[in-house]
Protein backbone atom coordinates (compact mmCIF):
# COMPACT_ATOMS: atom_id res chain seq x y z
CA UNK A 1 0.00 0.00 0.00
CA UNK A 2 2.74 2.22 0.70
CA UNK A 3 4.78 1.48 -2.22
CA UNK A 4 1.79 1.68 -4.72
CA UNK A 5 1.67 5.78 -3.14
CA UNK A 6 5.35 6.24 -3.48
CA UNK A 7 5.39 4.60 -7.03
CA UNK A 8 2.67 6.90 -8.04
CA UNK A 9 3.94 10.37 -6.59
CA UNK A 10 7.12 9.60 -8.49
CA UNK A 11 5.64 9.03 -11.51
CA UNK A 12 4.07 12.56 -11.13
CA UNK A 13 6.89 14.17 -10.68
CA UNK A 14 8.66 14.97 -13.99
CA UNK A 15 11.87 16.04 -12.58
CA UNK A 16 14.28 12.61 -14.14
CA UNK A 17 11.87 14.14 -17.16
CA UNK A 18 12.85 17.07 -17.35
CA UNK A 19 16.97 16.92 -16.36
CA UNK A 20 17.09 14.32 -18.67
CA UNK A 21 15.56 16.15 -21.76
CA UNK A 22 16.75 19.87 -20.83
CA UNK A 23 19.71 19.41 -19.26
CA UNK A 24 21.69 16.08 -20.10
CA UNK A 25 20.67 15.04 -23.28
CA UNK A 26 22.04 18.73 -24.98
CA UNK A 27 25.32 17.96 -22.75
CA UNK A 28 25.62 15.03 -24.35
CA UNK A 29 24.94 16.32 -28.09
CA UNK A 30 27.30 19.08 -27.26
CA UNK A 31 30.44 16.82 -25.47
CA UNK A 32 29.67 14.38 -28.77
CA UNK A 33 29.91 17.59 -31.44
CA UNK A 34 33.51 18.48 -29.64
CA UNK A 35 35.11 14.88 -29.77
CA UNK A 36 33.65 14.72 -33.60
CA UNK A 37 35.22 18.03 -34.16
CA UNK A 38 38.57 16.81 -32.36
CA UNK A 39 38.41 13.54 -34.35
CA UNK A 40 38.20 15.69 -37.62
CA UNK A 41 41.11 18.06 -36.59
CA UNK A 42 43.43 14.82 -36.05
CA UNK A 43 42.48 13.38 -39.46
CA UNK A 44 43.10 16.85 -41.04
CA UNK A 45 46.22 16.87 -39.41
CA UNK A 46 47.41 13.50 -40.11
CA UNK A 47 46.91 14.26 -44.09
CA UNK A 48 48.52 17.28 -43.45
CA UNK A 49 51.56 15.64 -41.98
CA UNK A 50 51.99 12.66 -43.57
CA UNK A 51 55.70 14.22 -44.30
CA UNK A 52 56.58 14.56 -40.47
CA UNK A 53 56.35 11.64 -38.35
CA UNK A 54 55.82 13.83 -35.28
CA UNK A 55 52.79 15.71 -36.87
CA UNK A 56 51.45 12.29 -38.25
CA UNK A 57 51.51 10.94 -34.47
CA UNK A 58 49.93 14.07 -33.05
CA UNK A 59 46.89 13.34 -35.34
CA UNK A 60 46.70 9.78 -34.97
CA UNK A 61 46.33 10.72 -31.14
CA UNK A 62 44.04 13.26 -31.83
CA UNK A 63 42.08 11.31 -33.75
CA UNK A 64 42.26 8.55 -30.87
CA UNK A 65 41.15 10.78 -28.35
CA UNK A 66 38.18 11.64 -30.59
CA UNK A 67 37.40 7.99 -30.92
CA UNK A 68 37.28 7.71 -27.17
CA UNK A 69 35.06 11.00 -26.61
CA UNK A 70 32.33 9.71 -28.69
CA UNK A 71 32.50 6.25 -27.52
CA UNK A 72 31.90 7.37 -23.76
CA UNK A 73 29.14 9.70 -25.06
CA UNK A 74 27.32 7.20 -26.77
CA UNK A 75 27.65 4.93 -23.56
CA UNK A 76 26.71 7.59 -21.21
CA UNK A 77 23.07 8.19 -23.34
CA UNK A 78 22.63 4.31 -23.38
CA UNK A 79 23.03 4.32 -19.56
CA UNK A 80 20.77 6.97 -19.13
CA UNK A 81 18.16 4.94 -21.15
CA UNK A 82 18.58 2.00 -19.62
CA UNK A 83 18.32 3.67 -16.57
CA UNK A 84 15.23 4.84 -17.83
CA UNK A 85 13.97 2.24 -19.41
CA UNK A 86 14.66 0.16 -15.93
CA UNK A 87 12.75 2.81 -13.77
CA UNK A 88 9.83 3.86 -15.82
CA UNK A 89 7.90 5.19 -13.34
CA UNK A 90 10.35 7.65 -12.19
CA UNK A 91 9.15 10.21 -15.08
CA UNK A 92 11.46 9.58 -18.05
CA UNK A 93 10.73 9.80 -20.93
Amino acid sequence: MVFSSVAHAASSIPLLDNIEANILNPLISLLFAVALLYFLYGVFELIKGREDPDAHDKGGQHILWGVIGMAIMVSAYGIIHIICGTFPDMGCR
